[in-house]
């Protein structure tokens, strides 16, 4: 791993020291209220034959309700499924089309990652380990991560990854994880502040149980919610806001979205990383393309920038002054 090089001064400091299970009962932090929803400014397609035969909402609805019923998509967000469903509609000729289309959406937001995460199994293994004490129960949520395609490219070098990132930030009291998928299960290696809370959001309602689930075990204040942060955004403050990987699934769902949630996101600090690899493997010009588009998301949003390399993964944080 190369050292931190600040393209501009990264402000911020901290001594690592690693939260351990039992330092407190895991408590849900109290609720924010109703969450602010953002409205998409997209100019509406014009209606396909399927539309017009049916009506957009009516169509929309029936094409969602035949993607909830099938199985991998039963534990998705209901309203990520419906707002792509809306999306996709209007594009499709059929019912079958607009199913298909909505499908092949979905797996390149959420379905590419997941695979092989058995929510029971995964349940009861944390439980499982628990009870044999921390060190298993660390080495339960190792192995949990390698059946996460982000979490488990980030393995080889867990053991420094966030230690690198909050010698930067200072070691933050309030975390929040967005589009979080298994990566809060990386608590135990993590250099938070004594009385933490984490705060982590996803798509998935498999994972989001799982997340919960160790978050109790491990004895940290927290809250694990299902969310589409596409339009669907906490607006608390937190120390640290967490973005792994997730900017170019949030940019295959709405281009411009990226940059509405780096413009107002509610923190001093938000670390955000790309891949250096595609899921193949390959590899040719992805580093460069990422950073310029970070470079033209950020434009103007007066951030400084600081960048943390690793073979699999390279990692902005964006603070502000």
């Amino acid at each position: 791993m190369s050292r931190p090089a600040p393209l501009l001064p990264a402000s911020g400091s901290g001594k690592p020291c690693t939260s351990a299970p039992g330092a407190g009962t895991a408590t849900a932090a109290p609720s924010d209220g109703a969450s602010s929803t953002s409205t998409p400014h997209a100019r509406a397609p014009a209606a396909s034959a399927l539309t017009a035969r049916h009506g957009a909402a009516p169509a929309a609805a029936a094409v969602a309700a035949a993607v909830q019923a099938a199985r991998r998509y039963q534990a998705l967000a209901p309203a990520l499924i419906e707002r792509v469903a809306a999306e996709e509609v209007s594009k499709a000729r059929t019912h079958d089309e607009a199913v298909k289309r909505v499908k092949r959406r979905l797996h390149q937001v959420h379905g590419a990652y997941a695979g092989g995460l058995n929510r029971p199994g995964a349940l009861a293994e944390l439980q499982m380990a628990a009870a044999d004490g921390p060190a298993a129960l660390q080495e339960a949520c190792r192995r949990l991560m390698r059946l996460h395609a982000s979490t488990r490219e980030r393995l080889p070098v867990i053991e420094h990854f966030y230690g690198d990132l909050f010698r930067l930030t200072g070691r933050p009291t309030r975390l929040l994880d967005l589009a979080c998928g298994l990566a809060p299960l990386a608590l135990p290696w993590m250099p938070l502040a004594e009385g933490a809370f984490y705060h982590a959001c996803d798509v998935d309602g498999d994972v989001i149980a799982i997340v919960d689930r160790f978050l109790a075990l491990w004895g940290i204040a927290h809250r694990a919610e299902i969310r589409d942060v596409t339009y669907d955004r906490p607006r608390e403050h937190y120390d640290v806001v967490l973005l792994l990987k997730a900017i170019p699934c949030l940019e295959q769902q709405h281009r411009g979205v990226g940059r509405q949630l780096l413009a107002a996101l509610p923190a001093r600090h938000i670390a955000v990383s790309f891949p250096t690899r595609s899921l193949g493997g390959r590899s040719k010009g992805m580093g460069r393309h990422y950073e310029t588009q970070l470079r033209q998301m950020i434009e103007g949003l007066s951030l400084e920038v600081a960048v943390l390399s690793y073979p699999l993964e390279t990692v902005y944080l964006l603070s502000r002054p």
